[in-house]
């Protein structure tokens, strides 16, 4: 028999006897659970991390700056859900997560480096110019933004591994 609370968060009979207490949240978030499940972002980031290779070995340029940012923002999605920040909206804004990503995880947590913080804004402006400006990004820029995505998404796999 499966339950449904609050009509969004999908809950087996098993799991419905855990006690929930009800905060003032968004009427899809319930007690501590989220709609949200972190692995599935990280299997999107892993995917376009691979993706973001890809399209830079292939000469697709615009393409890799794309992946690259998408890469970054689903691990980013990946470990707020983990370390107990889960999106409090049904789409996820983007603006939302660099600022929970950086004001929670680098600045109060000091759980991810300093550096970090601007790769995902940074990775956003060249994704931005990809997709919608008469901007083609270069091979030397694409580069930056592989290893760019690549040392994000380590440094946040190093984290969740804890």
């Amino acid at each position: 028999m499966t339950f449904f609370l609050n009509r969004c968060y999908h809950v087996t009979k098993k799991t419905s006897e855990i006690y929930l207490q009800y905060q003032k949240r968004p009427s899809y978030i319930v007690g501590h659970l989220s709609m949200y499940d972190y692995s599935v972002f990280w299997t999107k980031a892993s995917e376009n991390l691979k993706a973001t290779q890809l399209c830079f070995d292939n000469g697709l340029y615009n393409a890799c700056a794309n992946r690259a940012y998408y890469a970054m923002y689903h691990a980013a999605i990946a470990i707020l859900i983990a370390k107990g920040f889960p999106p409090t909206q049904k789409q996820i804004d983007h603006g939302w997560v660099q600022s929970t990503f950086a004001r929670e995880l680098i600045n109060r947590r000091k759980i991810m480096p300093n550096a970090l913080k601007a790769y995902l804004s940074d990775a956003q402006i060249f994704r931005n110019n990809a997709d919608y400006r008469d901007i083609m990004i270069s091979q030397k820029t694409a580069n930056r933004q592989v290893r760019k995505s690549q040392e994000f998404i380590d440094k946040i796999e190093m984290e969740l591994s804890k």
